[in-house]
């Protein structure tokens, strides 16, 4: 499996980049205007949770280093050089099954502009692509209509 991590991927006015440590407060920032937007879409566990959530900076240390191990791609999305939102490839595996899945999420102004439409298919050749791998699964909620699209 090739694994060319970091790497920039564009198609007009969407680009996906490797995450930076730089990033948190302007990801924060998003996160926190959207709120509300993201609460119903965001990944929940059925157990409680007994420690704190991650920090930005020790979320994307681990995930950096996944990437440089070639488990996962971390990126941001932007949308005419501006943060829009978060697309990351995880569970990257090769051998027999070769695959990966990705999860996203989109800031609420952002939304219905066809930009992670644009960003999945830039990931998914990539993955195809240059990674080679034989299957791509999207992380998305069944009950989220626009992500269903």
């Amino acid at each position: 499996m090739s694994n060319t991590w970091p790497v920039i991927l564009t198609h007009g006015d969407v680009t996906l980049r490797p995450i930076r440590l730089s990033d948190g407060r302007q990801w924060q920032k998003l996160r926190d205007r959207n709120m509300q937007w993201l609460r119903e879409w965001d990944a929940t566990s059925p157990l409680p949770r007994l420690d704190p959530p991650p920090t930005f900076r020790q979320n994307t240390r681990d995930m950096l280093r996944e990437a440089r191990l070639g488990q996962k791609l971390p990126f941001i999305v932007e949308f005419q050089g501006v943060m829009c939102g978060q697309l990351t490839v995880s569970n990257i595996t090769a051998g027999a099954h070769r695959g990966a899945n990705f999860g996203y999420w989109i800031a609420e102004e952002y939304s219905g502009r066809g930009i992670m439409t644009t960003a999945g298919a830039l990931v998914t050749d990539y993955l195809l692509g240059p990674m080679k791998l034989h299957r791509v699964e999207i992380a998305v909620r069944p009950e989220n209509v626009p992500s269903n699209r």
